[in-house]
């Protein structure tokens, strides 16, 4: 990896316009307690993104989240990769200091739960007990797609059932 070129603005340069000068117009516009919406680029879960060229080519660039930066503005402090900047008032542009706050991965799944924004829990690997799995691992004459809609699971996990059951010669799954 090479180093950035002497004339790398960084993350805090954003077309011609830094990012604290957003941050204190935002501030003037709106007073110090509003929510200040990130007024750039945008991810698709519409939190404010900024992205800055860090070598000669058109692909060398890097992006990080504007309300990350703004936390890093206002306090100075710099944050690790496991260190999360949460909203408060649950709006991805929102970049006012006032309204973040630094927490663990943990942290920040908790705040969503206590919040009501995290999702029904998806399921993990479908389980199958040893008569099912050999059941299916007998159908050779159904297809993939018709087993799988009998048991409510996808075509690849009726081939990974008859893979890790298919009988041996000896009679029993592999």
């Amino acid at each position: 990896m090479t180093a950035a070129p002497t004339t790398d603005p960084g993350p805090w340069q954003t077309g011609h316009e830094k990012v604290p000068a957003v941050m204190a117009r935002l501030a003037a516009a709106h007073g110090a307690d509003a929510r200040w919406e990130w007024p750039r680029s945008r991810n698709r879960t519409g939190y404010g993104v900024v992205c800055w060229q860090v070598g000669p080519r058109k692909r060398d660039k890097r992006s990080t989240s504007a309300h990350r930066l703004a936390w890093m503005a206002r306090t100075g402090q710099s944050l690790g990769r496991l260190q999360f900047v949460c909203h408060r008032c649950d709006n991805p542009p929102c970049i006012n200091p006032a309204h973040l706050f630094v927490g663990s991965p943990q942290d920040n799944m908790a705040d969503m739960t206590a919040k009501g924004r995290r999702g029904p829990p998806r399921p993990g690997r479908p389980r199958l007990f040893a008569p099912e799995a050999e059941r299916i691992a007998a159908l050779d004459g159904r297809s993939l797609r018709v087993v799988a809609h009998d048991y409510g699971v996808t075509p690849g996990t009726v081939a990974r059932w008859r893979r890790e059951h298919r009988p041996t010669p000896t009679g029993r799954p592999e």
